[in-house]
């Protein structure tokens, strides 16, 4: 590294062996750069330790010491580092010590006061009381630096001053400081007055008092001193009333007594209470503290003290406090309000009916012209705007306490309980009392208080019948007549209802009353609390409500009021006899009825036989008449009686003379009986079979008188034989008849019939009744399955044939089951030519029982059961390799959504007997109109697995239903077009979306600038316009080609609609000539892509030219002073603007965009040309515009001003203005600055806008420093 070698030069402090620090380590020109630099920072940081030290009292010399002695160590320092350029001798560092001293003195030490004030304007004295200091030279010129406290604050020089209120403590005293009024509660009571002391302690207070009392020297001033004794007598005296009163209203006494103890925002607060024991006016004279200083009394200084006002209901007549009333009976009521204060009197009362209050408000009015027993009063509801008033008199105040009669009228017209009270009243000094409400018992006429008027509005009780208008009765029972009462208060009950009775003309005399019923008049009172009372209507007629009274009022008859009663009849019956006969004789009777009543009828009869005991018995009837047919099983003589006799409304009426005497001679008679060997069923002659047996079950019935003898004659093979069966008790007897030997062993059959009977008389009858055929069999039918394993697989929906092997004599009734269904039994019939079981079902076959044509035989054990088993039906399901998911709810299976004409397929398994034969029911739902599309393919598949491919025509969604299945054993051509049942289907489903699209709308060149961002230009047109399809949002990746550089950009836009217009804010054209503008790929919200493009409508071009063009950034034709206008320009650096300022020209060269210009002169600014490669461009004509001077302000007339004020007192503060009006500006309030100099805090910040003049005054009563922030 080669060095340049020193100047050879004779020096008086510099050796000539080059730098202190060797450049070996540090160049020498970067140790004096590093010096240098170092230098500049400490002189920055001693300007701004100037500013400190300007917002400071105090600190200028100390700064100054340590300020100089870092200079000259610098100096030093500086001398000593023998630097190229910066190497000086001793007179040089004594002179640059010499001048870093003036400076830091002049810095340091001539500053006074804040320099951030303007020079001081010498004779103002507009501000009262404000005191104004002046500043240096220096002071003034730093103020407008950048750095200041006025620029920190305000940003410019336009704005100066501040003016600073510094608010002294200052004792004061406020009488009655809440404004509460103030009243004497009694003749032995006082009131106390609050007086409010802040700032110091109180010594002594001198006040004046006016009496208000009427009499000589009433109006007489008196003054009165108090000092710390009295005052703390007025204390004790206050707790003590507050205490008395407390406990003799119920009320919190610590409430009362801690209404003043509370602690005040001054430092010092104490509250002293003046005692006043009569009425009159006290005005606060004089207030001292402890240091014989008095303190500013504030206004109000003076309050008038009456006796509290009162207000009482008066008494009034006894008819006037009767509290329970009916409704409509007397409901206007007055009552008259007795009330004594200090007039004008307000006061308040309030009406509450069932529980929903209403308050009223009445101004008391008094002036010369009103009786003061009277007095004039105008009455309104609480919130509205409306008086009943008799009289436009103004409320005048009196100047004593006077007595007032205000009368109140009211109307009971509405039922509940009304309570009327007393809520406050209001003296004209704004005393209020509030009254206290008396407790009472609503039942209680003499809880009527001063305070409370209680009444109770009752309803009218009502009374009616309930639910009769006709009421019907049995005769000598009487019916019960219901009436339903309300009474709507406990108050007005027990009700009282008056009922009169008038007899039918047609009553039916009954003999248990003693004479013909009479009318009459009688009262009835509910029981209890009930509503409801019972009338007994013993007799026919008609009763009526006349009338109803209520405990406390009388009530009205409401409708029904009249309720008829009459009687229902006595049911009759006539009776015919007749007698029964047969060729034997007489056999019983026969009666023909005939009734009048209501149906039904019952009868009760009674039968005798000889001297036995009677039997009786009943028979109902529907209808007016009737037939009774009485045919005893015995002969006899026999008494028949109808005694008593019954319909729906009378029960068991005695009847008298129906009676029947018959005698009935007894015969007998025997027939054969059916019994379960009986296959026959002849009208002429029933046939019994039997098998292996030597005589044969018949069963015959007997009729007459036991014993009886039977004689039966067996007749077979040509032979005959009769059979006798003797002393038979019982008249239904089995009787065991012998076989025929010649029969017993080769079987046969023979016929019995029955041919004489000799009943109990012994007199034989010949019997004449249909025989029986005995058939005897010696084999036994038997009956079992036959066939290989006795199992068979057949079809479902087939019936399958069960081989059976019989013997015997068909046909046979065979009785079988399923052992899956055992308490099902079926019957089948079998002939010789179908020996077998038809079978629908699947399961275990097995077989109960079997008979045939002649007996009931056996089934074989080991071979009773065939199995039946069902050939499977084929079925589909979906494949493992289609991806779906199941949704339970709808039982489908969800396939992935497909992209519009994407080629997918899906694969349901079948099982079965191949080949198959599916046929699928496929529903499309279009998502454009929302129609629907439905088809029935059929697929011929030679195995499993079915590949159906999916349809994605268009946009849908797609169902497929598998319909029907058919395999080699369950062909689709004998299923008849039946379907699989819909929860047994296999369903698939999925969504087609529309595969996204995209396409320029127009594919017109676009034309851009050098630079420019590619962003509309022109909202209206369509060039650059991106139409897309499909569901948004869509990702589009468009590349930007420069045919120029080669160079290829891709983006990646998300966007949100259908309608894009290209907006690339990011991009900028960084070449000049043709772009192409490419869409490379687009994909939308359901993540599908586009698959192909429109070569035509896929790419646009941009023409980037790089002509030259100024245009503002801004439109603004008025700018100020200090403001920069920009301009952008196109086209290529560098560029010429020629422009003209209050009409001289100027040109200035720029090499980059935008163009700024900061404007330095009011007046005109006009752009008139730019020079682009050497082509000057005319200017378009609104490249004008005017320069306004900037507005400035200034408060205190631009100076610094301090002033003092108290409690109470105000500050003007003078604003200046200069501009042009109207004039907005903003101040702000902060809080003085501390002694170390640094700032306060900002309090608040006002705007006051349309000034219309260069001054404005405002008035300021907070302490902190006003200075202006925005003009």
């Amino acid at each position: 590294m080669s060095r340049t070698p020193a100047r050879e030069r004779r020096q008086e402090d510099r050796p000539s062996s080059g730098p202190l620090i060797p450049e070996q380590y540090m160049y020498a020109s970067r140790q004096k750069l590093y010096f240098l630099s170092f230098g500049l920072l400490c002189q920055a940081i001693k300007i701004m330790a100037f500013r400190t030290a300007s917002l400071s009292e105090g600190t200028g010399f100390t700064n100054f010491q340590k300020w100089m002695a870092f200079d000259i160590a610098y100096c030093l320092v500086l001398a000593s580092l023998r630097l190229p350029g910066l190497t000086y001798g001793k007179a040089i560092v004594f002179l640059l010590i010499l001048a870093f001293a003036i400076t830091d003195y002049i810095l340091f030490r001539e500053v006074a006061n804040p320099v951030s004030e303007a020079i001081t304007f010498s004779g103002f004295s507009g501000i009262p009381e404000a005191s104004t200091q002046g500043v240096s030279f220096f002071g003034f010129l730093f103020s407008i630096l950048p750095f200041s406290r006025s620029a920190g604050r305000h940003k410019d020089f336009h704005l100066l001053g501040e003016h600073s209120i510094r608010m002294s403590p200052i004792n004061t005293a406020q009488l009655n400081p809440d404004g509460l009024g103030q009243c004497i509660p009694g003749s032995s009571q006082s009131a106390f007055i609050p007086l409010l002391l802040k700032g110091g302690k109180v010594a002594g207070v001198r006040y004046s008092f006016t009496s208000l009392e009427v009499g000589e020297n009433s109006r007489e001033i008196q003054f009165v001193e108090l000092g710390k004794k009295d005052f703390k007598a007025s204390e004790r005296l206050r707790n003590s009333q507050i205490r008395q009163s407390s406990l003799a209203r119920g009320g919190d006494f610590q409430e009362e007594f801690s209404k003043y103890s509370r602690a005040g925002s001054w430092e010092h607060e104490t509250v002293v209470f003046i005692r006043i024991s009569k009425p009159g006016t006290l005005r606060l004279e004089r207030v001292l503290d402890d240091g014989k200083i008095d303190f500013r009394i504030l206004y109000p200084s003076e309050m008038t003290i009456a006796q509290c006002p009162r207000m009482e209901f008066t008494h009034e007549p006894s008819y006037q406090l009767e509290n329970i009333r009916c409704l409509g009976h007397n409901p206007d009521v007055q009552f008259v309000v007795e009330l004594f204060g200090l007039g004008p009197l307000i006061f308040k009362w309030s009406r509450t009916v069932d529980g929903v209050k209403d308050d009223f408000r009445v101004e008391v009015i008094d002036h010369d012209n009103v009786n003061h027993s009277g007095g004039e009063s105008r009455q309104r509801p609480i919130g509205s705007n409306q008086f009943s008033s008799t009289s436009g008199a103004q409320a005048i105040r009196s100047d004593h306490p006077q007595k007032f009669r205000v009368p109140l009228k009211i109307s009971l017209d509405r039922p509940g309980e009304h309570i009327y009270t007393l809520e406050e009243v209001t003296d004209g000094i704004g005393n209020t009392v509030h009254i206290e409400r008396d407790r009472f018992s609503p039942h209680d006429t003499a809880s009527i208080t001063k305070s409370t008027r209680l009444f109770t509005v009752l309803r009218r009780p009502t009374a009616a019948f309930k639910d009769c208008g006709v009421s019907s009765m049995l005769i000598g029972s009487g019916t019960t007549l219901v009436v339903s009462t309300n009474a709507s208060y406990a108050f007005d009950s027990p009700l009282d209802v008056l009922v009169r009775y008038k007899p039918a003309e047609t009553a039916v005399y009954v003999p248990t009353r003693r004479s013909r019923a009479s009318p009459w008049e009688k009262s009835f009172m509910p029981r209890g609390n009930s509503r409801e009372l019972n009338v007994e209507a013993i007799a026919p007629g008609e009763y009526t409500i006349i009338g109803v009274q209520g405990k406390k009022c009388k009530g009205d008859v409401v409708s029904p009021k009249t309720c008829k009663v009459v009687e229902k009849a006595t049911p009759t019956v006539k009776v015919q006899w007749r007698r029964m006969e047969d060729c034997t004789g007489e056999t019983g009777i026969t009666a023909s009825l005939t009734f009048n009543g209501t149906a039904p009828f019952q009868i009760h009869y009674r039968i005798q036989a000889d001297n036995e005991p009677a039997h009786e018995l009943t028979k109902s009837f529907t209808s007016t008449s009737g037939e009774l047919a009485i045919q005893p099983r015995h002969g006899g003589r026999y008494t028949f009686s109808i005694f008593r006799l019954g319909d729906a409304d009378y029960r068991n009426l005695d009847l008298r003379g129906l009676t029947f005497e018959q005698t009935i001679p007894q015969s007998a008679t025997v027939e054969f009986v059916s019994s379960p060997s009986m296959v026959g069923n002849n009208l002429h002659r029933r046939v019994i079979t039997t098998c292996n047996t030597t005589t044969v079950p018949v069963v015959v019935q007997f009729k007459g008188f036991a014993p009886w003898d039977l004689a039966i004659r067996l007749r077979f093979n040509g032979q005959s034989k009769l059979v006798h069966f003797h002393e038979i008790q019982e008249s239904l007897k089995t009787l065991d008849v012998p076989i025929p030997p010649s029969l017993q062993s080769e079987g046969g059959s023979f016929d019995a019939d029955i041919v004489s009977l000799q009943d109990f008389r012994k007199c034989n009858k010949d019997i004449s009744v249909p025989g029986i055929s005995v058939s005897v069999h010696t084999d036994k039918p038997t009956a079992s399955f036959i066939g290989p394993d006795r199992f068979i697989n057949i079809l479902e929906g087939v019936s399958a044939k069960l081989p059976l092997q019989l013997t015997g004599h068909g046909p046979w009734r065979i009785r079988y089951r399923r052992a899956e269904a055992r308490q099902l039994v079926l019957t089948t019939t079998v002939t010789d030519a179908a020996k077998y079981i038809h079978a629908s079902e699947n399961g275990l076959y097995e077989l109960v029982d079997v008979s045939d044509s002649r007996c009931i035989g056996v089934v074989t054990g080991n071979q009773s059961t065939f199995k039946v088993d069902w050939i499977p039906k084929p079925v589909a399901t979906l494949s493992a390799q289609t991806s779906s998911s199941y949704d339970a709810y709808n039982r489908s299976h969800i396939l992935q959504p497909l992209c519009q004409a994407a080629e997918a397929y899906a694969y349901i398994n079948l099982i079965g007997r191949a080949p198959f034969q599916v046929v699928l029911n496929i529903v499309v739902k279009t998502v454009s109109d929302g129609g629907s599309l439905s088809y029935h393919p059929t697929f011929n598949v030679a195995q499993s697995p079915l590949q159906v491919q999916l349809q994605t025509s268009q946009a849908s969604r797609v169902f497929y239903f598998v319909e029907q299945i058919g395999d080699v054993n369950y062909p689709l051509t004998k299923q008849g077009g039946s379907v699989i049942p819909a929860d047994a289907q296999l369903v698939m489903e999925h969504q087609v979306f529309v595969r996204p699209s995209s396409r320029f709308q127009t594919v017109d060149r676009l034309a851009y600038h050098l630079m420019d961002a590619f962003v509309p230009l022109d909202a209206s047109s369509t060039g650059g316009v991106l139409i897309l399809e499909g569901v948004p949002p869509f990702n589009v990746q468009i590349s930007i080609k420069s045919l120029t550089t080669r160079e290829i950009e891709t983006m990646m836009v998300t966007i949100l609609s259908h309608l894009w217009k290209i907006s690339l804010p990011s991009y900028g054209f960084k070449a000049v000539g043709s772009h192409l503008v490419t869409i490379e790929s687009v994909s939308d919200a359901s993540g599908f892509t586009q698959t192909g493009f429109d070569p035509s409508f896929r790419s646009i071009y941009v023409d980037v030219s790089a002509i030259a063009s100024i245009t503002p950034h801004d439109h603004r034709e008025h700018i100020c002073v200090g403001d920069i206008s920009q301009f952008h320009l196109d086209g290529t650096s560098p560029w010429t603007i020629g422009y003209r300022i209050n009409g001289k020209s100027f040109a200035k060269e720029t090499k980059a965009s935008p163009f700024a210009i900061s404007q330095t002169t009011p007046g005109e600014f006009v752009i008139t040309s730019i020079t682009h490669e050497g082509v000057n461009r005319p200017i378009v004509p609104n490249m004008r515009y005017m320069v306004h001077s900037l507005p400035s302000a200034s408060v205190a007339r631009g100076e610094r001003v301090y002033q003092d004020i108290t409690e109470g007192d105000q500050a003007e503060i003078i604003f200046t203005f200069r501009g042009e009006p109207p004039f907005t500006f903003t101040y702000q309030r902060s809080e003085l600055g501390s002694k170390d100099g640094r700032p306060g805090k900002l309090l608040e910040t006002k705007t006051i806008s349309n000034i219309g003049s260069n001054i404005h005054t405002i008035t300021a009563s907070m302490e902190g420093g006003h200075g202006l922030s925005y003009s």
